[in-house]
C-alpha cells in the first residue's frame, strides 16, 4: 500500500507499508457433513525500513464446520495471533458459503488479523459473475525512525471498504477479475514506542481499484 497525505507541515506520517500474509489450513472430515480445520497464522506489516523482526506476528486457528447439504456450508472457530505494539489478538472465524439460488451466493471471510467482510455474487452465462463485498478492515503496521517522538511505533488504519468485482472464468479454469470501490469511515492513528497514542484523525472517502488473477490447481 503506499500513502500520500495533504496538510501535513512534517511531511507525510508514512509512506509505503508492506503486508503479508500465511494462512493455511488443513481440514479433517470426520463424516459427510461435520469436519475440523486448523492451522498457522503468520503475518509481516511494516512501513519500509523498519526492523523484520520488530514486524511479524503469528498464531493459530482452530474451528469445526458443518455442511449439511450442498447448498450451505459454515464454519465457527477463533484465530489467536500475537500483536504489533499491544497484547494478542482473539477474533471469532465466521465462514459461510450459502448457494440461495443457483446464480445467487452469499459469502463470509474471516480467519486474518485484518478482519471479516460479507459478499454477495451473481454468476450470469458465458462464466461471468459481479459481486459486492463489505466488510470492517484494521491494518496494523510497524512503522520506521523516521517520525519525531515516535520512534519505531505503530500505525493503524480502520475502514469499511466496500468491493465491486467483475470477474471472468475462461475454458481453461482462469478467474480474471477487476474490482474497486470506496473506502468509507476512516481512521488513522499513530502510535510511539511506548503504546501511547500520539495522533487520531479521520480521512475522507477514498477509491481504490485493482485487478486479480486466480489460477486453478
Amino acid at each position: 500500500f503506499e500513502y500520500s497525505f495533504d496538510g501535513l507541515t512534517a511531511g507525510d506520517a508514512w509512506d509505503d507499508i508492506h503486508v503479508v500474509r500465511v494462512a493455511p489450513r488443513l481440514r479433517y472430515a470426520v463424516d459427510e457433513q461435520w469436519g475440523i480445520f486448523a492451522g498457522p497464522v503468520g503475518e509481516f506489516s511494516a512501513e519500509g525500513g523498519s526492523r523484520f523482526a520488530d514486524s511479524i506476528r503469528g498464531g493459530l486457528l482452530v474451528g469445526a464446520d458443518w455442511r449439511p447439504s450442498d447448498r450451505f456450508f459454515i464454519g465457527l472457530g477463533v484465530l489467536g495471533i500475537s500483536e504489533i505494539g499491544e497484547e494478542a489478538l482473539i477474533q471469532p472465524i465466521v465462514l459461510i458459503t450459502w448457494k440461495i439460488t443457483d446464480r445467487f451466493k452469499f459469502t463470509t471471510q474471516s480467519w486474518t488479523s485484518r478482519g471479516g467482510r460479507a459478499r454477495f455474487s451473481y454468476a450470469f452465462d458465458g462464466g461471468w459473475e459481479a459481486s459486492v463485498a463489505a466488510g470492517r478492515e484494521r491494518e496494523r503496521f510497524r512503522l520506521d525512525k523516521r517520525l519525531p517522538g515516535v520512534g519505531d511505533g505503530v500505525g493503524e488504519k480502520n475502514s469499511f471498504p466496500v468491493t465491486f468485482t467483475v470477474a471472468k472464468t475462461l475454458d481453461s479454469g482462469i478467474t480474471l477479475e477487476a474490482f474497486g470501490g470506496p473506502v468509507l469511515d476512516g481512521e488513522l492513528r499513530i502510535e510511539d514506542q511506548n503504546g501511547n497514542n500520539i495522533a487520531v484523525s479521520d480521512f475522507e472517502r477514498s477509491w481504490y481499484v485493482g485487478a486479480a488473477v486466480q489460477l486453478p490447481f
